[in-house]
Protein backbone atom coordinates (compact mmCIF):
# COMPACT_ATOMS: atom_id res chain seq x y z
CA UNK A 1 0.00 0.00 0.00
CA UNK A 2 1.18 3.49 -0.55
CA UNK A 3 -0.16 5.50 2.68
CA UNK A 4 0.83 8.90 3.41
CA UNK A 5 0.51 10.15 7.90
CA UNK A 6 -0.51 13.12 8.15
CA UNK A 7 1.40 14.01 11.24
CA UNK A 8 1.53 17.07 13.53
CA UNK A 9 5.44 18.09 15.14
CA UNK A 10 4.64 17.17 18.62
CA UNK A 11 5.71 14.42 20.84
CA UNK A 12 2.15 12.27 20.89
CA UNK A 13 2.09 12.38 17.40
CA UNK A 14 5.87 11.25 16.77
CA UNK A 15 5.29 8.45 19.56
CA UNK A 16 2.33 7.41 17.96
CA UNK A 17 4.67 7.40 14.52
CA UNK A 18 7.29 5.40 16.11
CA UNK A 19 4.62 2.72 17.41
CA UNK A 20 3.65 2.31 14.00
CA UNK A 21 6.64 2.42 11.47
CA UNK A 22 7.78 -1.06 12.32
CA UNK A 23 4.93 -2.26 11.72
CA UNK A 24 4.78 -1.18 8.01
CA UNK A 25 8.07 -2.37 6.76
CA UNK A 26 6.12 -3.39 3.21
CA UNK A 27 4.47 -0.19 3.16
CA UNK A 28 5.47 2.77 0.87
CA UNK A 29 5.03 5.33 3.43
CA UNK A 30 4.99 9.14 2.90
CA UNK A 31 4.81 11.49 5.72
CA UNK A 32 3.20 15.16 5.81
CA UNK A 33 3.66 17.30 8.73
CA UNK A 34 2.13 20.37 10.22
CA UNK A 35 3.53 22.15 12.56
CA UNK A 36 0.61 22.57 15.36
CA UNK A 37 -2.98 21.50 16.46
CA UNK A 38 -6.08 23.94 16.11
CA UNK A 39 -6.46 27.61 15.73
CA UNK A 40 -3.47 29.55 14.25
CA UNK A 41 -5.11 32.80 16.00
CA UNK A 42 -4.15 31.57 19.22
CA UNK A 43 -1.27 33.04 19.81
CA UNK A 44 1.39 33.26 23.29
CA UNK A 45 0.10 37.01 24.24
CA UNK A 46 -3.63 35.73 24.75
CA UNK A 47 -3.51 32.09 25.99
CA UNK A 48 -2.80 30.67 29.11
CA UNK A 49 0.54 30.64 30.50
CA UNK A 50 0.13 26.54 31.34
CA UNK A 51 -0.67 26.22 27.25
CA UNK A 52 2.58 28.01 26.36
CA UNK A 53 4.39 25.57 29.16
CA UNK A 54 2.10 22.57 27.84
CA UNK A 55 3.63 23.25 24.39
CA UNK A 56 7.69 23.71 25.54
CA UNK A 57 7.26 20.34 26.78
CA UNK A 58 5.70 18.84 23.65
CA UNK A 59 8.16 20.65 21.16
CA UNK A 60 10.48 22.97 22.28
CA UNK A 61 12.20 20.23 25.20
CA UNK A 62 12.26 17.25 22.93
CA UNK A 63 12.92 18.25 19.36
CA UNK A 64 14.95 21.45 19.58
CA UNK A 65 16.44 20.91 23.13
CA UNK A 66 17.16 17.21 24.68
CA UNK A 67 16.84 14.42 21.99
CA UNK A 68 19.31 16.22 19.82
CA UNK A 69 21.98 15.56 22.21
CA UNK A 70 21.59 11.74 22.43
CA UNK A 71 22.03 9.28 20.10
CA UNK A 72 17.82 8.74 19.48
CA UNK A 73 15.18 6.30 17.61
CA UNK A 74 14.04 7.13 14.18
CA UNK A 75 11.81 10.03 13.58
CA UNK A 76 12.81 12.14 17.16
CA UNK A 77 14.90 14.76 14.96
CA UNK A 78 12.61 16.21 12.13
CA UNK A 79 15.24 17.61 10.24
CA UNK A 80 17.64 14.52 10.21
CA UNK A 81 14.51 12.51 8.99
CA UNK A 82 14.70 13.88 5.61
CA UNK A 83 18.26 12.07 5.41
CA UNK A 84 16.36 8.90 6.36
CA UNK A 85 14.22 8.73 3.38
CA UNK A 86 14.40 5.28 1.09
CA UNK A 87 16.07 3.80 4.34
CA UNK A 88 14.94 0.84 5.84
CA UNK A 89 12.11 2.43 7.32
CA UNK A 90 10.54 2.53 3.93
CA UNK A 91 10.02 5.93 4.00
CA UNK A 92 9.04 7.24 0.56
CA UNK A 93 9.04 11.17 0.92
CA UNK A 94 8.57 13.79 3.82
CA UNK A 95 7.26 16.93 3.50
CA UNK A 96 6.33 19.98 5.85
CA UNK A 97 2.79 21.42 5.04
CA UNK A 98 0.35 24.05 6.80
CA UNK A 99 -1.55 25.08 4.26
CA UNK A 100 -2.67 21.42 3.17
CA UNK A 101 -5.54 22.50 0.87
CA UNK A 102 -3.32 24.93 -1.01
CA UNK A 103 -2.62 24.30 -4.87
CA UNK A 104 0.70 23.16 -4.22
CA UNK A 105 -0.13 20.77 -1.67
CA UNK A 106 -2.91 18.82 -4.10
CA UNK A 107 -0.12 18.59 -6.55
CA UNK A 108 2.27 16.89 -3.79
CA UNK A 109 -0.33 14.63 -3.20
CA UNK A 110 -1.68 14.22 -6.47
CA UNK A 111 1.78 12.94 -7.76
CA UNK A 112 1.97 10.13 -4.26
CA UNK A 113 -1.45 8.78 -5.18
CA UNK A 114 -2.22 7.64 -2.03
CA UNK A 115 -4.00 4.08 -1.36
CA UNK A 116 -4.70 5.62 2.26
CA UNK A 117 -4.22 8.91 4.16
CA UNK A 118 -4.10 8.63 7.92
CA UNK A 119 -4.37 11.51 10.26
CA UNK A 120 -2.63 11.81 13.78
CA UNK A 121 -2.72 15.01 15.37
CA UNK A 122 -2.31 16.76 11.97
CA UNK A 123 -3.10 20.68 12.25
CA UNK A 124 -4.98 21.44 9.61
CA UNK A 125 -8.57 20.88 8.42
CA UNK A 126 -8.69 18.82 5.19
CA UNK A 127 -11.44 19.99 2.38
CA UNK A 128 -12.92 17.63 -0.21
CA UNK A 129 -10.86 18.03 -2.71
CA UNK A 130 -7.63 16.28 -0.84
CA UNK A 131 -9.67 13.80 0.85
CA UNK A 132 -10.41 12.98 -2.82
CA UNK A 133 -7.18 11.99 -3.61
CA UNK A 134 -7.11 9.29 -1.37
CA UNK A 135 -8.55 5.75 -3.04
CA UNK A 136 -9.29 4.68 -0.18
CA UNK A 137 -10.33 7.71 2.00
CA UNK A 138 -8.72 9.51 5.30
CA UNK A 139 -9.06 7.97 8.64
CA UNK A 140 -8.21 10.01 11.86
CA UNK A 141 -7.02 9.09 15.37
CA UNK A 142 -8.40 11.40 17.66
CA UNK A 143 -7.76 11.64 21.15
CA UNK A 144 -10.79 11.48 22.68
CA UNK A 145 -14.15 9.72 22.79
CA UNK A 146 -16.21 10.55 20.22
CA UNK A 147 -19.02 12.28 19.71
CA UNK A 148 -18.61 13.48 23.12
CA UNK A 149 -15.30 14.89 22.87
CA UNK A 150 -14.58 17.06 19.73
CA UNK A 151 -12.09 18.98 19.05
CA UNK A 152 -8.62 20.47 20.77
CA UNK A 153 -7.43 18.18 24.00
CA UNK A 154 -10.16 16.10 24.23
CA UNK A 155 -8.47 14.42 26.69
CA UNK A 156 -7.85 17.56 28.82
CA UNK A 157 -12.03 18.07 28.56
CA UNK A 158 -12.31 14.33 30.05
CA UNK A 159 -10.50 14.36 32.76
CA UNK A 160 -11.62 18.00 34.23
CA UNK A 161 -15.18 16.72 33.56
CA UNK A 162 -14.46 13.50 36.09
CA UNK A 163 -14.78 11.09 33.51
CA UNK A 164 -13.46 7.85 34.93
CA UNK A 165 -12.31 6.54 31.21
CA UNK A 166 -10.93 8.50 28.57
CA UNK A 167 -10.01 7.09 24.84
CA UNK A 168 -9.01 7.28 21.04
CA UNK A 169 -11.58 7.58 18.28
CA UNK A 170 -10.44 5.61 14.56
CA UNK A 171 -13.07 7.74 12.77
CA UNK A 172 -13.24 8.60 9.24
CA UNK A 173 -12.62 12.31 7.71
CA UNK A 174 -15.42 12.72 4.68
CA UNK A 175 -15.61 16.43 4.68
CA UNK A 176 -14.44 19.66 6.67
CA UNK A 177 -16.41 19.02 9.57
CA UNK A 178 -14.10 18.28 12.36
CA UNK A 179 -14.17 14.80 14.24
CA UNK A 180 -17.51 14.35 13.04
CA UNK A 181 -17.05 11.44 9.99
CA UNK A 182 -17.96 7.77 10.40
CA UNK A 183 -16.47 5.77 13.43
CA UNK A 184 -14.39 2.62 13.15
CA UNK A 185 -13.77 1.75 16.56
CA UNK A 186 -13.11 3.08 20.19
CA UNK A 187 -10.54 2.37 22.79
CA UNK A 188 -10.61 3.33 26.39
CA UNK A 189 -7.98 3.30 29.16
CA UNK A 190 -8.73 4.12 32.95
CA UNK A 191 -7.79 7.37 34.20
CA UNK A 192 -5.39 7.61 36.61
CA UNK A 193 -5.82 10.37 39.26
CA UNK A 194 -1.75 10.70 40.32
CA UNK A 195 -0.76 10.94 36.59
CA UNK A 196 -0.69 14.22 34.65
CA UNK A 197 -2.77 15.87 31.17
CA UNK A 198 0.06 14.73 29.09
CA UNK A 199 0.83 11.43 30.22
CA UNK A 200 -2.36 10.20 29.71
CA UNK A 201 -2.32 11.29 26.23
CA UNK A 202 0.95 9.18 25.35
CA UNK A 203 -0.40 6.26 27.16
CA UNK A 204 -3.69 6.72 25.05
CA UNK A 205 -1.30 6.32 21.68
CA UNK A 206 0.35 3.32 22.38
CA UNK A 207 -3.51 1.26 23.06
CA UNK A 208 -5.24 4.02 19.97
CA UNK A 209 -2.06 3.06 17.15
CA UNK A 210 -3.42 -0.37 17.21
CA UNK A 211 -6.52 0.60 15.86
CA UNK A 212 -4.84 1.96 12.75
CA UNK A 213 -2.98 -1.37 12.46
CA UNK A 214 -6.01 -3.33 12.70
CA UNK A 215 -7.47 -0.71 10.30
CA UNK A 216 -4.54 -1.06 7.55
CA UNK A 217 -4.17 -4.64 8.04
CA UNK A 218 -8.22 -4.75 6.84
CA UNK A 219 -7.43 -2.72 3.57
CA UNK A 220 -4.43 -4.87 2.85
CA UNK A 221 -6.46 -7.26 1.84
CA UNK A 222 -9.20 -5.18 0.08
CA UNK A 223 -12.00 -5.71 2.66
CA UNK A 224 -14.26 -2.88 3.89
CA UNK A 225 -13.44 -1.66 7.19
CA UNK A 226 -16.37 -1.61 9.53
CA UNK A 227 -17.96 1.85 10.53
CA UNK A 228 -21.49 3.18 11.94
CA UNK A 229 -22.64 6.89 11.37
CA UNK A 230 -21.54 8.87 14.41
CA UNK A 231 -24.34 10.38 16.22
CA UNK A 232 -25.05 14.29 15.54
CA UNK A 233 -25.35 14.65 19.37
CA UNK A 234 -21.84 15.64 20.71
CA UNK A 235 -19.79 18.96 21.80
CA UNK A 236 -16.75 20.34 20.38
CA UNK A 237 -14.17 22.05 22.49
CA UNK A 238 -11.36 24.69 21.44
CA UNK A 239 -8.37 24.94 23.50
CA UNK A 240 -9.08 25.45 27.38
CA UNK A 241 -9.43 28.75 29.21
CA UNK A 242 -7.10 30.05 32.04
CA UNK A 243 -10.75 29.08 34.66
CA UNK A 244 -11.00 25.57 32.97
CA UNK A 245 -7.04 25.13 33.56
CA UNK A 246 -7.75 26.78 37.34
CA UNK A 247 -10.72 24.31 38.08
CA UNK A 248 -8.75 21.21 36.43
CA UNK A 249 -6.11 22.02 39.10
CA UNK A 250 -8.62 22.77 41.76
CA UNK A 251 -9.24 19.77 41.20
CA UNK A 252 -6.31 17.97 41.01
CA UNK A 253 -5.43 17.93 38.05
CA UNK A 254 -1.81 18.50 36.20
CA UNK A 255 -0.84 19.10 32.94
CA UNK A 256 2.52 17.92 33.21
CA UNK A 257 4.71 16.34 35.41
CA UNK A 258 8.54 17.69 34.22
CA UNK A 259 10.12 14.48 36.29
CA UNK A 260 8.01 11.81 34.75
CA UNK A 261 7.79 13.24 31.41
CA UNK A 262 11.71 13.29 30.94
CA UNK A 263 11.91 10.26 32.65
CA UNK A 264 9.57 8.84 30.13
CA UNK A 265 11.43 10.76 27.20
CA UNK A 266 15.30 9.22 27.96
CA UNK A 267 13.29 5.59 28.53
CA UNK A 268 11.47 5.39 24.66
CA UNK A 269 13.89 7.60 22.76
CA UNK A 270 17.24 7.90 24.31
Amino acid sequence: MNIIFLINRDIASNYALNLILPHLKQTKVHLVYSSQVGRTDVRPANRPAALAQLQFFEQTLPFELLLPKYQVNYCTDFPRLNRRVNQSLSIASVHYIDQINSESALTIIKAIEPDLMVSIRFGAILKSPVIRLSRLGVINLHSGVLPDYRGVMATFRAMLNGEKEIGTTLHYIQNHQIDCGDIIQIDKIPVEKNRSYLWHVLKLYESGVLLILDAIATFSKNISVENHLQPKEGKYFSYPSLQNIIDFERRGGVLVDPDSYIDWLMKNYC
